[in-house]
């Protein structure tokens, strides 16, 4: 079995210092950016980058040692602009009700993602070691404890029982996993605010607190229910309940004549059984002898 050729080092060689250093370490960057948006990964290389960014390839080196610790900046530098955008979009999740703050935090996750739809479309798609990147488990665990704190934040506000910590993790997994799906491979049938706005109502009918009904609405859905239901339904009781079968008409005569049967005196027949080893026919009473005609 071949072995796996081992991960070269994915984090640069220094970081820049200086507003001059920082300007070249920029443009290194966004050109980056821009050819694995336009060419991909594959057609990426140093040189490449170099010459768009107008610096010499000893500058891009001096930064970088490689180029897979290239691609894994510009990686940071994405979801960095990505979480800065819904940092600013943080202060609508305590505001306004809890379905229309919901809605709009999705909706500023999916803005935030369509801006930069072609390089996120290529990191997500091409680069191989995407989930080795730590910038890219911090931007999860980052999204995670947000989440966590919101719940927490609705929680105290309104009054309620916080939502279990599974369901939260599900919730901000799924939630991410959807918009990039919606964003990278949109949809023919549905539009983006349709998407955003079904999204909206799963998270909300999820971590909305559900209370018991007062007995009188009880009693009042229930009749409605009924006076829906058709008269034979209403009969058996509801669709899902199995019913039990019906007896034929027949049963219930032939039931009486077998009580009756059982409750009527003993036979008189000769043939009565007497014991449980007798079958022996009963002794008849003697007849009187037949009179001669006169």
């Amino acid at each position: 079995m071949p072995r796996k050729r081992p991960l070269p080092p994915l984090a640069p060689r220094k970081r820049p210092t200086q507003a001059r250093a920082h300007r070249t370490y920029l443009a290194l960057l966004q050109a980056g950016a821009r050819i694995l948006e336009r060419r991909g990964y594959e057609a990426l290389t140093t040189n490449h980058v170099a010459e768009l960014a107008g610096v010499g390839i000893a500058s891009l080196y001096e930064y970088f040692p490689n180029k897979q610790a290239l691609v894994a900046e510009v990686v940071r530098h994405v979801l960095d602009e990505v979480l800065a955008d819904l940092r600013a979009s943080a202060s609508l999740v305590t505001q306004g009700p809890p379905a229309d703050a919901t809605r709009a935090w999705i909706a500023a996750m999916f803005a935030a993602v369509a801006k930069r739809r072609g390089v996120v479309t290529v990191i997500s798609q091409e680069v191989p070691f995407l989930w080795d990147i730590a910038a890219v488990t911090e931007a999860r665990d980052l999204l995670l404890e947000l989440a966590f704190a919101t719940r927490d934040l609705h929680a105290r506000t309104t009054g309620t029982p916080p939502v279990p910590d599974a369901t939260v993790h599900v919730l901000a997994t799924m939630t991410g996993a959807a918009v990039l799906e919606a964003v990278l491979r949109p949809s023919r049938r549905h539009g983006a605010d349709e998407l955003i706005t079904a999204l909206a109502e799963i998270v909300d009918r999820v971590t909305r607190p559900t209370t018991p009904a007062p007995a009188p609405a009880r009693r009042a859905a229930r009749a409605r229910d009924r006076a829906d239901e058709p008269r034979r339904r209403r009969r058996g009781g509801p669709a899902d309940r199995p019913r039990r079968p019906r007896r034929s008409r027949w049963i219930a005569p032939r039931r009486r004549a077998l009580l009756a049967a059982c409750a009527a005196p003993p036979s008189r027949s000769p043939w009565a059984r007497r014991s449980p080893r007798s079958w022996e026919p009963a002794a008849t009473a003697a007849r009187p002898p037949p009179t001669p005609d006169r």
